[in-house]
């Protein structure tokens, strides 16, 4: 998930060290500790584990015409997500929308993940990528291209 393209070894583990070349520590998952330098420099990047990893993002999606899907067209759209799967690995998930054009999509980690809306019939995609922020809920507006229904 994490690679390092800035040394010549390309190793995965160089971004674990800090500019002293110290291991970074981490307590609870919430707070990053570097102890190389004069002084020690503790960031707590949240509050608790739920603001990292149980994020919502709220999404409507219409046509060209900002028409909603209805009941006849909303199996033809497909709204999927590629994210972290906290194992070294990616997901996906997959949502269909409402007949109003809603996808709610929960327990989202924090951090810039690419989705995708897709139009079955025609295999017409549209990529995003969505930036989920830490303890709040992400809202997007997906207006398709054409005048599918």
């Amino acid at each position: 998930y994490i690679h390092d393209v800035m040394t010549s070894t390309g190793t995965d583990t160089n971004f674990k060290l800090d500019a002293w070349g110290k291991q970074y520590n981490y307590s609870s998952g919430t707070t990053i500790s570097s102890t190389g330098g004069p002084a020690p420099i503790t960031l707590q990047i949240a509050a608790s584990m739920n603001i990292l990893l149980r994020n919502r993002l709220r999404a409507i999606i219409t046509d060209n015409a900002t028409t909603p899907p209805g009941n006849s067209y909303k199996d033809s759209i497909r709204v999927t997500l590629t994210l972290p799967d906290g194992l070294g690995g990616m997901k996906l998930i997959s949502r269909i929308p409402s007949s109003d054009g809603l996808v709610v999509i929960d327990s989202l980690t924090a951090g810039l993940h690419t989705m995708k809306i897709i139009y079955l019939p025609l295999n017409d995609t549209i990529t995003r990528m969505v930036r989920i922020n830490p303890g709040q809920e992400s809202y997007l507006d997906i207006q398709l291209p054409e005048n599918y229904w």
